[in-house]
């Protein structure tokens, strides 16, 4: 309890340290595979590899865009962690990554999670996949997910939606869905 407590508040600190800037409503191009339109203004972070996005903050609601997980990479970083954090490997099926995913929210602190209904999902040009996602936050808030993503030249790419269950998951999920059906991807 007390390390979840812990990972919380250096989340709301880092959260807090982060400089975000505002993000229109028009095409965007996340990586050099992919780009997306973001259907409305979201306040936008760049964290590593993955883009921040949020509305309401991230505590509440986020989108995080993953530009590339390269063999051997974590999916969040936790710092102060001294277990071994889930990695990627190229080559991964759908299931697999679906595993990697929950286990990485496992790993950063998230309690109770669990996916469901693994589909194959187009992921602009590149074959991919999409499933469902329930947790807890650290504090017992519980949150929704949507992950949709595709592996391409052995990289993983990721948009992972989260949103607390009695709001903001909803207030936002249509715009999401529609960001989703805008992803282009580069041949």
């Amino acid at each position: 309890m007390k390390t979840r407590a812990s990972i919380s508040i250096i989340v709301l600190l880092l959260s807090a340290c982060t400089h975000y800037t505002l993000l229109e409503p028009q095409r965007y191009q996340v990586s050099e595979v992919y780009s997306v339109e973001p259907q409305i203004q979201w306040n936008h972070a760049k964290q590593g590899a993955v883009e921040l996005w949020t509305v309401d903050g991230p505590l509440l609601q986020a989108v995080r865009l993953v530009n590339g997980v390269n063999e051997g990479d974590v999916l969040f970083p936790v710092f102060g962690q001294d277990k071994k954090l889930p990695q990627f490997r190229a080559g991964m099926s759908a299931t697999e990554v679906q595993e990697f995913v929950v286990d990485s929210m496992t790993a950063s602190g998230a309690a109770d999670v669990s996916s469901s209904n693994l589909r194959p999902f187009q992921f602009g040009a590149l074959p991919g996949f999409r499933f469902e996602m329930q947790f807890l936050s650290a504090d017992g808030l519980e949150f929704e997910g949507i992950a949709a993503g595709a592996t391409s030249e052995e990289k993983l790419y990721l948009i992972l939606y989260t949103g607390t269950r009695s709001h903001y998951f909803d207030k936002y999920k249509s715009d999401v869905e529609r960001m989703l059906q805008s992803i282009q991807t580069r041949a």
